[in-house]
């Protein structure tokens, strides 16, 4: 019997935290087995401010996937996300002791100690070291050094770091959930599974995440993972995330309404390109009727975009990549939904942009393609590679049935594709 693997992945984010449950046979396409959103609390632009509340919340989450599941799990795997992410490129290098031993394990441990050392401020905390390739002897282009022979090793990497607190707080919240084995992937390209192709990211594709108060960008090339931000803009000297909300916040405070009223004019009547008839826009609330200039709001929404379309062009000019991703940019998160967004971001950001689509998952869940959830099924296919049924409890052992065929087993051969 092949075994059963599970993955879970947690989307922590400012204003919902939502979890996606995937299971797995072998090599067959992943199962849906769970899909959940919930409130968020104790979470400020994409970081922990507050331990106990978002704690408190994913202990519940995890309560309902395990009632689901009908056994107990504490791996997961999230995302880290805020303005203070950052992309350093570094480099290492080592001598090989004998250059007649075929390199091992031990040396990359080596030759990462040597690319991370004096390269991130001690305030600053590493979340993942990706390779970009390896120089032996003067031989560059070298994906992989293990097992080879030299004298002299070289590495290109990019390291990705946030500031103390936020990497802290995080792993303490997600222990205080009771999640012990929890994978982090920063924001934007924990996406990256669920909506780009290899094809994509090994020619050079930049993936954006417009969440509610976030936006962020992943940038791939050769396959790899070579830059990773959240933009920001500056506000009475301090740098600040932003994202769908904002447009929220811009229609309530110029057209003097409360933010409902706001936020149900940008889910239903705004247009990233404007509306070229004009009129004027009318929706109903209880027993109130409101009506709105089209015009108006058409300027108020397309500023707001306009100004963070112009982050994310200035982020990927900074990290080296200005007209030079081919695959050009995929949008997801709640903010790609609005209408013709994609047609200005090929405007504003002068290269090709689509929006994304979830795929490689099972459908038995409609609702796990909307965009919104591709960040959380990202992070669970991220989570699959991590784990297997050895890390079942011995509560879910019990549950087996008496044939030997468990019920993560029997769940996985109900479910249509």
């Amino acid at each position: 019997m092949e075994a059963v693997r599970i993955g879970i992945g947690i989307d922590i984010g400012t204003e919902n935290i939502k979890a996606v449950v995937l299971a797995q046979k072998g090599s067959e396409i992943p199962a849906v087995l769970r899909v959940k959103e919930v409130p968020s609390a104790g979470v400020r632009y994409g970081e922990v401010v507050d331990l106990e509340r978002p704690a408190a919340i994913l202990r519940e989450l995890l309560t309902d996937l395990h009632g689901v599941l009908q056994f107990e799990t504490n791996h997961a795997t999230v995302n880290i996300g805020g303005v203070n992410l950052l992309t350093t490129h570094t480099d290492g290098v080592i001598a090989l002791e004998d250059s007649n031993r075929p390199i091992n394990g031990k040396d990359l441990e080596r030759l990462i100690q040597d690319a991370e050392k004096g390269r991130v401020p001690s305030n600053r905390s590493i979340i993942d070291l990706i390779p970009h390739g390896y120089t032996l002897d003067g031989q560059s282009g070298i994906k992989d050094p293990v097992g080879m022979s030299g004298q002299r090793l070289e590495m290109r990497a990019s390291v990705i770091s946030t500031l103390n607190p936020s990497f802290i707080n995080l792993r303490k919240t997600v222990e205080l959930a009771g999640i012990h084995e929890c994978g982090l992937v920063p924001v934007a390209a924990a996406g990256a599974r669920a909506v780009l192709s290899s094809r994509q990211m090994e020619n050079g594709v930049a993936l954006v995440d417009i969440g509610s108060s976030t936006t962020s960008v992943a940038i791939f090339e050769d396959g790899e993972l070579q830059h990773v931000s959240v933009v920001g803009i500056n506000h009475s000297g301090e740098r600040k995330s932003v994202g769908s909300n904002n447009i929220t916040k811009d229609l309530a405070t110029v057209l003097q309404i409360t933010p409902e009223i706001a936020d149900e004019v940008k889910r239903n009547h705004i247009n990233a390109l404007g509306s070229p008839s004009g009129g004027e826009i009318t929706l109903t609330k209880g027993r109130e009727s409101y009506k709105f200039d089209r015009e108006e709001v058409d300027e108020i929404v397309g500023a707001r975009l306009k100004a963070i379309l112009k982050s994310v062009h200035e982020e990927i000019a900074r990290a080296g990549y200005s007209q030079k991703l081919p695959e050009g940019v995929v949008l997801i998160g709640g903010g790609a939904k609005i209408k013709d967004l994609s047609s200005l971001a090929s405007k504003e950001l002068v290269m090709a942009t689509r929006v994304g689509e979830i795929k490689n998952i099972g459908n038995a869940f409609r609702e796990v393609f909307r965009l919104e959830y591709a960040a959380a099924v990202g992070l669970a296919l991220q989570d699959l590679e991590n784990s297997s049924l050895s890390g079942v409890s011995s509560k879910a052992k019990k549950q087996s049935s008496p044939n030997g065929k468990g019920f993560l087993s029997k769940l996985f051969d109900k479910i249509k594709f």
